[in-house]
């Protein structure tokens, strides 16, 4: 039964006083009753529900704890009340039981029983807004203002018929462009598993030459490297030029060049090469998309330089990098690609090796430099004594020593035997 107000309906007897009709929630009759355990009302099922289903306490006692039943007294009751048709004003003459007032009405559809019922147009979908009565329809569509709604109504047919058409027509286009994007969707696969089976085969081929980051040492033949998996194939190679006296500094070249490799076809992309030869990061090739001649393999291992004014061939790359003496003792030169940085510097494996080189680096490195500021002060101290004891205070005047980056000791000149006793006597006695 459909929820019906009080005031709309108009009751053959006098309502009993002894039965609630109206929910407390709602205001409107009772549809299907519910008794509350707590305080005895009744309320509707969907209106109780809702209260309960939003935790709220009773809308009468207000409490919190209770239990909604279905109360059949009270529903037989409601239902068998005898009621006027809401239309008796109207002229319909039509009384019986609530719970088939809905029925009589049938509000919803244009047949009916009750011929004062109000209901919509036919002609509602072209734009009337009017409400005749049942026992009217025909009488009000007869009315003559139909025929300009439905003219304006058939011109808006025809332009969303129009547009109808437009969309099938770009539909049609669209599934044409889908076919011929799948068409190249299929191609591509097909490109992507013959260059998949390409880049296994020669990889797996290839194991002469190693990817980024590498090693580089002075004085050492040009190491050869590709820039990355399937990428290009390069050497580097680091040489010492001059030494200059008055600023206390030593210059180095890396050389660069770049190489016919086996990853060519694919057209590899070059990515930034750095190098950590100083305290930062140093850009070798930073210009990614500029085109490299290729060069003879073995082009770097016949070059020697000596100072930085002079030429390299064509098409390889020299980058000066100066250091000062000191730093010279404890640099290493590792050329790496900047891709590779935070693969090892989030490594869960290379974490703990990392700590280790450092406690230990620094460790040796504090150690050395005792040891050195000993040998040092050793030195001077004996230097003095024996010039003054004897005449051969000039022992170490032409003695000096050279310190590559590779952490090796060479002595040029002055007497080495005299040295290494003086060496192994003081480490010996500090």
């Amino acid at each position: 039964m459909a929820q019906l107000n009080k005031e709309e309906l108009s009751f053959v007897e006098d309502l009993p006083q002894h039965v609630e009709i109206e929910c407390p929630v709602c205001l409107n009759i009772l549809t299907d009753p519910h008794l509350v355990s707590c305080c005895g009302h009744n309320f509707c099922r969907t209106c109780i529900e809702r209260v309960k289903a939003s935790n709220g306490s009773c809308p009468m006692c207000k409490e919190k704890e209770y239990q909604a039943i279905p109360d059949k007294k009270c529903s037989r009751i409601i239902n068998g009340l005898e009621v006027y048709c809401s239309n008796k004003e109207k002229g319909c003459e039509w009384k019986g039981e609530l719970k088939n007032m809905s029925t009589h009405l049938n509000k919803e559809k244009r047949e009916g029983e009750c011929q004062y019922q109000p209901i919509d147009c036919v002609f509602s979908w072209a734009g009337c807004n009017d409400k005749p009565l049942r026992k009217d329809v025909h009488v009000h569509t007869a009315d003559t203002k139909h025929m300009t709604l439905l003219a304006v109504a058939c011109g808006q047919l025809k332009k969303e018929n129009e547009q109808i058409k437009l969309l099938e027509e770009k539909n049609q286009k669209l599934k044409s462009e889908v076919d011929k994007l799948e068409k190249h969707v299929e191609i591509l696969n097909n490109e992507n598993t013959i260059l998949k089976d390409f880049v296994l085969n020669n990889t797996k081929a290839d194991n002469s030459y190693p990817l980024l980051p590498v090693d580089v040492t002075e004085g050492r033949p040009a190491v050869h490297f590709y820039t990355s998996t399937c990428g290009r194939h390069m050497s580097a190679r680091l040489m010492r030029g001059d030494r200059n006296v008055t600023d206390r500094t030593v210059h180095f070249f890396i050389l660069l060049a770049f190489h016919e490799g086996k990853f060519d076809k694919l057209k590899p992309k070059l990515r930034k090469v750095f190098t950590d030869f100083t305290n930062e990061a140093t850009p070798l090739i930073e210009d990614t998309e500029a085109t490299h001649q290729q060069l003879p393999t073995d082009i770097l291992n016949g070059i020697e330089l000596r100072s930085g004014d002079a030429t390299v061939p064509e098409g390889v790359i020299k980058i000066t990098l100066v250091l000062s003496w000191f730093s010279a003792i404890l640099r290493q030169v590792n050329v790496v690609a900047q891709v590779h940085h935070n693969q090892i510097s989030t490594s869960k494996l290379l974490l703990p090796v990392i700590d280790s080189l450092r406690v230990h680096i620094t460790a040796s490195i504090d150690t050395l430099r005792d040891v050195y500021g000993y040998n040092l002060y050793s030195m001077r101290q004996l230097h003095r004594d024996i010039a003054v004891t004897s005449s051969t205070g000039n022992t170490f005047t032409d003695v000096s020593i050279d310190i590559s980056p590779n952490w090796k000791f060479c002595v040029v000149s002055g007497s080495t035997t005299l040295i290494k006793v003086a060496f192994g006597a003081i480490c010996t006695q500090f």
